[in-house]
């Protein structure tokens, strides 16, 4: 599929020029590849990878818990692919944290120095602990295509709701527990984002952001592979989300005017402009095409809601790990090219991980048709010349590695050693 090819193509791209990048930061420090100061020692790595990935992995608890413990059997063709989106998603938030950690090998001492007073501690073994209960969700997926541990996968499919409930507690400590983190720092944060209830926002978003990240993914990897959109099951999803998007915009204002915070949304500053684009992108919006049937019900209305809520949502943890402090801390931060690199190279890594399982294990009930992924097919031939065009495998991996290349080299070439 050509669609399929070329955004393979430009993903292998990106990571080869966050290749680059990520060589140069273990090499020589943050300071050599970053805008960090210690005014704004949390950037984009940290409010996008780590704080938005995490949110954006969010629909494995949500939906397995919907599915398993609700028992809202009708949404479980969407489990499988969002449990592998969730488990790449912490993937890629964990690979964030240790490019962002300043000495990125001590990465594992949480497991034997332990903290009980520190919220980055809990937050450290729930996405642990959090990260194998996934993959032990999703392993019985690969076992499916092998008879040798079919006791290992009839074990894991039985005893699944254990898992699913183990998921659901660990989820929802460091969802909140992320919030927790900025609890702390009331003379750093803008008024506008600073709260108590913090930790009760973020859980709240994470819920309410579920289900848009996993439309939105449904509806791209359905237009990548040329399959059939199911709108009527997005579209019961999406009803269900403009209820929970409603709670936490009554409780996001309502924490506004307790606070007595609620005057500086009209002062005109640039954070109450970003606090409006905020709230609109991943409420206002969201609410008003999901609450009508004629809009939810296409795939237009279901995309624009989607993406809105998701960039509003990613948008509003950026705000509180990086853009809030700005003016509080008297300092001033703008992301250097390597570290928008980095993070895009981060996501594209996922999802090539992500498009290599679908195509090859039944993640959903029919594997999508790409050429690539079964070697073992017909030599394609020119309909005019009669000349072999090679091995379907071969093609692409000598076509990803040239854009892998090329870009790691662009890359080194911008870089001073």
């Amino acid at each position: 599929m050509d669609r399929v090819r070329i955004l393979k193509l430009v993903l292998w791209s990106s990571c080869g020029l966050a290749f680059a990048a990520t060589v140069r930061r273990l090499l020589f420090g943050l300071g050599s590849t970053t805008a960090l100061s210690d005014g704004i020692p949390w950037g984009l790595w940290e409010g996008f990878n780590v704080l938005g990935g995490v949110a954006l992995a969010a629909g494995g608890f949500v939906l397995t818990c919907a599915v398993y413990v609700l028992g809202k059997e009708e949404f479980k063709p969407l489990v499988r692919p969002t449990v592998l989106t969730a488990f790449l998603g912490y993937t890629s938030a964990v690979v964030g944290l240790v490019i962002n950690l300043g000495l990125p090998w001590n990465i594992w001492y949480p497991t034997i120095y332990w903290q009980f007073h520190s919220v980055l501690f809990e937050v450290a073994w729930c996405v642990m602990l959090y990260s194998t209960v996934l993959a032990l969700e999703f392993l019985p997926v690969p076992l499916e295509s092998t008879s040798r541990l079919a006791g290992v996968r009839r074990f894991l499919v039985k005893y699944r709701l254990v898992l699913v409930i183990l998921g659901i507690m660990l989820s929802t400590l460091h969802q909140s527990a992320l919030g927790t983190l900025f609890v702390i720092m009331p003379h750093r944060l803008d008024p506008l984002w600073y709260s108590p209830i913090l930790p009760i926002l973020f859980l709240m978003s994470a819920v309410a952001l579920a289900p848009m990240v996993i439309t939105l993914e449904w509806l791209v990897i359905h237009y990548l592979y040329k399959r059939q959109v199911e709108v009527h099951l997005l579209s019961k999803l999406c009803r269900c989300t403009a209820f929970v998007l409603g709670g936490y915009l009554v409780v996001r204002m309502a924490d506004l005017m307790l606070r007595g915070s609620l005057p500086a949304l009209f002062e005109g500053t640039w954070e109450s402009g970003f606090f409006i684009v905020e709230i609109v992108t991943s409420a206002v919006v969201p609410i008003i095409l999901f609450s009508h049937r004629s809009t939810r019900g296409t795939v237009a209305g279901l995309a624009a809601g989607s993406i809105s809520g998701v960039i509003g949502f990613v948008f509003n943890r950026l705000n509180v790990g990086v853009i809030a402090m700005i003016r509080a801390t008297q300092s001033s931060y703008f992301p250097a090219w390597t570290e928008i690199a980095i993070s895009i190279g981060v996501i594209s890594g996922a999802i090539l991980v992500f498009l290599y399982v679908v195509e090859r294990f039944n993640v959903w009930q029919n594997r999508p048709e790409d050429e690539e992924a079964f070697p073992h097919r017909i030599p394609r031939f020119d309909p005019i010349a009669s000349v072999w065009l090679g091995d379907p495998v071969a093609a692409g991996f000598k076509r990803y590695s040239l854009g892998f290349i090329m870009a790691a080299a662009v890359g080194f070439s911008f870089l001073s050693f």
